[in-house]
């Protein structure tokens, strides 16, 4: 993880955990990105998904709210949300 300008202190460093965390993934309006993105969140019973379609229907926006529990548990779930086919960002 970079360095975010703390004192050489990095996201791993600052985070306390466990913590609540929102994923902003935002890609191509298909069923199927859809479906990609909630099978990240699998197994977990206290995710919050809301979706958003853009004004031209062709980009679906989904935040998905969950507590992670440790720092690689976080970073797993970003290096799945950055292989999703027709990604276009995540935050």
């Amino acid at each position: 993880m970079q360095n975010i300008g703390n004192k050489g202190k990095t996201l791993k460093d600052l985070q306390k955990f466990p913590d609540i965390f929102t994923f902003k993934i935002m890609g191509d309006n298909t069923n199927k990105f859809s479906a990609d993105a909630r099978k990240i969140f699998d197994g977990r019973n206290d995710v919050i998904f809301a979706e958003n379609i853009s004004r031209t229907g062709k980009y679906i926006s989904i935040s998905a709210t969950t507590e992670v529990w440790t720092y690689e548990e976080l970073e797993s779930i970003y290096t799945a949300v950055s292989k999703l086919e027709g990604l276009k960002f995540h935050i």
